[in-house]
């Protein structure tokens, strides 16, 4: 039987986030097998819920260079503090496809989160992804 964890030890959790508050903006390069390389802009908003262990979260992104400036992704979700320590990630992607990832903090100072993927479920007619990753480090000034 799974016991009730107390709302200010997910709160504990959740607080070393609230740095992301607010609207990154940022450019990268991507690659995909059957993909030539590309570049992009995305746009990641968080917005912290008073008194809540969990994070809102939007996230939009641009193909861009060579003239272009084509909106190409977006996806929506929740970071929410399940355990000490534990996190677990909620994502929606405008093309069909749902994340649901486990978090946990890396090193002392609580600057990064590796998120591993529990499930991945696709819109039958979309390419198959088998799972998913992803590595947040973050501090007041920086989010990659």
């Amino acid at each position: 039987m799974q016991t009730k964890i107390d709302k200010e030890i997910l709160l504990d959790t959740i607080r070393p986030l609230y740095v992301l508050e607010g609207k990154w903006t940022g450019y990268g390069k991507g690659n995909y097998p059957t993909l030539n390389e590309f570049s992009y802009k995305e746009e990641t908003c968080f917005k912290t819920v008073a008194n809540e262990p969990y994070i809102l979260m939007t996230q939009k992104t641009w193909l861009i260079g060579g003239g272009q400036n084509e909106f190409i992704h977006m996806e929506t979700g929740i970071i929410s503090a399940i355990d000490m320590g534990v996190l677990r990630f909620y994502t929606c992607h405008m093309n069909g496809r749902i994340e649901i990832m486990t978090g946990k903090y890396l090193g002392l100072t609580k600057d990064s989160i590796a998120f591993v993927s529990d499930l991945v479920k696709n819109e039958i007619n979309l390419k198959q992804a088998l799972s998913s990753s992803r590595i947040f480090k973050f501090n007041p000034n920086v989010f990659e």
